[in-house]
């Protein structure tokens, strides 16, 4: 089965690892891609656990974050493909002054009521310890996003399906 994350690779060699706990992500591309393979999975806690300490905890500017509200949203749409539009971190030849800081801009499509909508985003990492305890590696986490406007697009059964299958929507997602 091919990687929902639309790296063309195979499930078990991108996101699989990484959603069991085998691996951590290397990069904020890396755990961008594994979260949003998450959320079509609806692999709730690994959602939740890879928010950064200071989201998860309500210290930041965020409003609380709870499982249930990533559960609500995650089960109210489906999504069909992911586009990486660039990214940043200190694996970059040192371009990025900031090496615990990350950013990776994405498009990820998604349907609610036969209606594609693009959540067009540019993300915010950070490498921080888990549960803020220095006794374990460092490891890249989510902070936030800027949401850039994108239109909606209303699907008819005939159109062809925007997860890029090459099937009409009806045959596919619809």
């Amino acid at each position: 089965m091919l990687c929902p994350c639309c790296s063309k690779r195979a499930f078990k060699d991108c996101c699989e690892p990484l959603l069991d706990g085998a691996k951590n992500a290397q990069s904020p591309e890396t755990l961008m891609r594994s979260r949003y393979c998450a959320y079509t999975l609806k692999a709730i806690d690994y959602i939740f656990d890879t928010y950064a300490n200071s989201v998860k905890t309500g210290a930041s500017d965020n409003e609380q974050l709870t499982k249930a509200s990533i559960t609500e949203w995650a089960n109210s749409v489906t999504f069909v493909r992911l586009e990486i539009v660039s990214g940043s971190d200190d694996t970059n030849g040192g371009i990025n002054k900031e090496p615990n800081l990350g950013f990776v801009e994405f498009a990820a499509y998604y349907l609610d009521k036969n209606v594609l909508h693009c959540l067009h985003e540019k993300s915010r990492f950070v490498r921080e310890h888990p549960n803020g305890l220095n006794n374990e590696p460092k490891q890249w986490h989510y902070i936030d996003g800027t949401i850039i406007e994108e239109p909606t697009l209303s699907l008819g059964r005939n159109d062809l399906c925007p997860c890029q299958s090459g099937k009409k929507f009806k045959k596919c997602h619809g």
